[in-house]
């Protein structure tokens, strides 16, 4: 009895000195797994990330051509002969007064301020969303003997084409469209004679 005790003894002790003599069973192999896991973890972590590029932005405008400027007549041509034989000094005043307004054409998601702020720098103008002419302007030019002078009252305006554009993400696009406005920026006359 006491030698078969012995034999478990001297087995249990000779296990021991086994496990203790070799660190990937004492502790290796669980420290492999879980560096592993960590590994498996990581990677999956920088796969979820997104790829960085543009975000959709707001709406901006640009002008990018002017045409001719155009008059807004408010009230009658007005007219005065000269029969004498001489040139003389003709003025006529504005008996009619009025409000002419910014017009907006084509693509309108950028206010009708923005796009007349943009106008106004880019051409040096001083447009408005809407320009009142009032009553008692008046004008003085020469006219020849024998001609007539003829005007016109109003607000001058100016036709610009532009574009609206934002950029879409997250692959950077634009996205353009066209717009169109008549900015009025002055009160004035329009003389001719004939």
């Amino acid at each position: 009895m006491t030698n078969r005790k012995n034999a478990i003894l001297a087995t249990v002790v000779a296990c021991a000195l086994l496990l203790s003599a070799s660190p990937a069973w004492a502790a290796g192999a669980p420290t492999e797994r879980l560096a592993t896991a960590s590994a498996e973890s990581a990677s999956l972590t920088a796969l979820s990330v997104p790829i960085k590029g543009c975000s959709t932005s707001a709406w901006r405008y640009d002008s990018t051509s002017r045409g001719t400027r155009t008059l807004t007549q408010i009230g009658p041509t007005q007219a005065n002969r000269n029969r004498t034989a001489k040139s003389m000094r003709v003025t006529l005043t504005s008996d009619v007064g009025g409000t002419v307004n910014a017009q907006f054409s084509g693509a309108t998601n950028v206010k009708g301020s923005v796009k007349v702020a943009e106008i106004s720098a880019e051409f040096g103008v001083s447009a408005g969303l809407s320009v009142t002419a009032s009553v008692g302007n008046s004008v003085t030019f020469t006219v020849p003997s024998g001609k007539t002078g003829y005007g016109d009252y109003g607000v001058w305006s100016l036709p610009v084409r532009g574009k609206e554009y934002r950029t879409l993400g997250p692959d950077c696009t634009i996205q353009s469209r066209a717009a169109s406005t008549l900015a009025p920026f002055r009160v004035g006359w329009d003389v001719t004679v004939k």
